[in-house]
């Protein structure tokens, strides 16, 4: 079964087994691609995660849809945002162990306030002020993710929007006289379904082209050059949405940065407070450790269970000579 890719060369492989026929292909986007079916069954869609900088998409390869009406194609504006998000590496935002560590510092702390801990009170000072720090930075990487998460939002709604307006002006070259099959043929460019499935920026960027061309064309209907003038503004507003999302982008991996080095700096204060909690039991404060960090080990003496009572042995029974 053919794999249904984005263009450009491809490297396949195919491979059958149990009945199911599968096959992978790398686009010129690096985004994995593959399709399966069963022999004469039905297809099987299930979409994956390779890995940060790839997406495995599941799909049935189909026939390119032909314009039926001017400017007209059956690929939906939704299947089109996910992969325009996809090809920018745009995944859904995950805390590794951020959570976790705010977590422990805040019960430490807590359980510091109801015991004596004058013996490790510098230490303990040093990791209450990493554990701020560290703080205040997620509090940074999450304005940033949330901030990012926006701008990618009217990204794709600015995308929307240029499609729609490249549908209106295939719509107005066509009741121009120009070819119902691609109106865009007499300027050098892509159907208006092809050019749709261009990444946001690279549409933008054709669109233009295709707008400055249509202009030259003299003379111009009024219907025309008002599509033209909406295509490309609607283009210039994506190419403004991509330069916010670049921006929020780089701010969010320098937030994560600062927040990484900090997490070190936490771990650093951490490992030198339970050293001297440690180093305070032989000082007078055997009991520290347990309260500040709880049992984190398991006892090795077990206890033995009592062997089971040896059965007793049954009375010897007199018996009476007859």
């Amino acid at each position: 079964m053919p794999v249904s890719v984005g263009g450009g060369l491809t490297r396949r492989r195919a491979t059958r087994s149990l009945g199911m026929r599968f096959a992978l292909s790398w686009n010129h986007h690096d985004i994995l691609e593959a399709s399966c079916s069963e022999d004469g069954g039905s297809e099987v869609l299930r979409p994956a995660v390779l890995n940060a900088g790839s997406a495995l998409r599941l799909s049935a390869a189909r026939p390119s849809a032909a314009m039926t009406e001017p400017g007209v194609t059956n690929t939906t504006n939704h299947k089109r945002t996910i992969n325009h998000m996809e090809r920018r590496g745009i995944m859904k935002t995950r805390k590794v162990s951020s959570g976790d560590q705010l977590e422990t510092g805040a019960a430490i702390l807590a359980a510091a306030k109801v015991v004596d801990t004058d013996l490790v009170k510098a230490r303990l000072a040093a990791f209450a002020s990493a554990q701020r720090s560290y703080a205040e930075a997620q509090a940074q990487v999450e304005a940033a993710e949330a901030r990012l998460k926006e701008e990618q939002i009217r990204l794709a709604r600015r995308d929307a929007e240029q499609d729609e307006a490249t549908e209106e002006l295939a719509r107005a070259l066509v009741s121009s006289g120009q070819p119902r099959g691609n109106p865009f043929t007499a300027f050098g460019t892509a159907a208006p379904s092809a050019v749709k499935q261009l990444p946001p920026v690279t549409e933008a960027k054709t669109i233009r082209q295709l707008v400055a061309a249509v202009q030259r064309q003299k003379p111009v209907s009024k219907a025309t050059s008002q599509a033209a003038q909406a295509a490309e503004q609607a283009a210039r507003q994506v190419e403004t949405a991509q330069l916010a999302v670049d921006k929020f982008q780089e701010a969010l991996s320098h937030a994560r940065h600062a927040r990484d080095g900090i997490g070190e700096t936490w771990e650093r204060t951490l490992a030198a407070l339970k050293r001297g909690v440690r180093a305070a039991a032989d000082d007078g404060a055997p009991g520290l450790y347990t309260a500040l960090f709880g049992n984190q080990r398991r006892s090795s003496n077990k206890a033995v269970k009592p062997s089971p009572a040896a059965a007793a042995a049954p009375a010897p029974t007199a018996t009476t000579a007859a």
